[in-house]
């Protein structure tokens, strides 16, 4: 089940529910290889589509010199698990608990492009696999990569992300 507009753990509507009718998904993890979390993503069919009413982002796929280096461009929009905190000002009224209600990272930079894999500055935490990172093109919003988690690159923790470019080849050949 997909519901679009998850405030405080609650959805609006019913009409805002949908339903996966295919998964594509970059991993199933049974086999606990560490590696496997690079490839922390999945897309899915729905069958409905609930983006009439709330919007839709298309993604491209740009070539990774025109995403690496421009700083404070990128956004990172999903459910981290340690947002929103009902504790921290102006998060009193969303007391559902923590990965409850969509959370935004503005002005974030994409890092670099190591083993396959873009690294980024976007505020993450646990939960947040999967979110769209998004920028503007021309006055139009697109998803140019998906976070898929972190790990250590020279003895510094780096958010990584994959290409939308990648997940293109990857749907194409399946």
């Amino acid at each position: 089940m997909i519901t679009s507009n998850l405030v405080n753990g609650v959805v609006k509507s019913k009409n805002d529910v949908a339903y996966a009718t295919n998964v594509y998904y970059g991993t199933d993890f049974k086999n606990g290889n560490l590696a496997d979390y690079a490839n922390d993503w999945a897309i899915l069919k729905l069958n409905k589509p609930i983006g009439k009413k709330y919007g839709y982002l298309g993604w491209k796929s740009l070539p990774s010199s025109r995403l690496v280096g421009d700083t404070k461009k990128f956004a990172l929009v999903g459910y981290s698990g340690d947002f929103p905190n009902p504790k921290k000002k102006g998060y009193e009224n969303l007391t559902a608990g923590e990965s409850m209600t969509a959370g935004v990272h503005l002005k974030c930079s994409i890092l670099r492009r190591q083993d396959n894999l873009l690294y980024h500055n976007c505020d993450t935490n646990h939960g947040a696999s999967g979110g769209a990172i998004i920028s503007n093109i021309n006055g139009k919003y697109y998803i140019f990569a998906l976070h898929s988690g972190s790990n250590e690159v020279n003895g510094l923790l780096l958010n990584r992300a994959v290409e939308m470019s990648r997940l293109d080849e990857w749907l194409q050949g399946n």
